[in-house]
């Protein structure tokens, strides 16, 4: 991993900066999106452009036990879940707010 930053400072690394550039980010797909974080954060491109992501696999854990609380559901692709909102969220607004609470979902490991 770049500049040897664990996973969580990773993680907020990411989500902050998608929330701070919003507007410019609001009509890309998600992916794309991260795409963009990932190149002009100058990260090396990770699996699923998901440190949480990286935790987990790191770990030997699987999706459900994911360090993210994602809301509804427990995995980020579930339903109505922080990252399926914001993926979808029409609005500047919107997306920089979901961002933001997903840069400060990571949680401690599920007991």
């Amino acid at each position: 991993m770049a500049n040897e930053m664990t996973n969580r400072e990773g993680h907020e690394k990411v989500w902050n900066w998608l929330a701070d550039n919003a507007k410019a980010t609001v009509k890309l797909t998600d992916v794309y999106a991260k795409q963009l974080a990932f190149k002009t954060l100058r990260l090396d491109e990770i699996p699923c452009l998901c440190f949480a992501c990286e935790e987990v696999q790191a770990t030997n854990r699987k999706c459900d036990d994911c360090v993210c609380d994602w809301g509804a559901g427990r995995q980020c692709m579930d339903g109505d879940s922080l990252y399926r909102r914001w993926g979808y969220a029409p609005t500047v607004e919107e997306k920089r707010d979901l961002a933001i609470e997903i840069a400060n979902c990571w949680r401690e490991w599920l007991k």
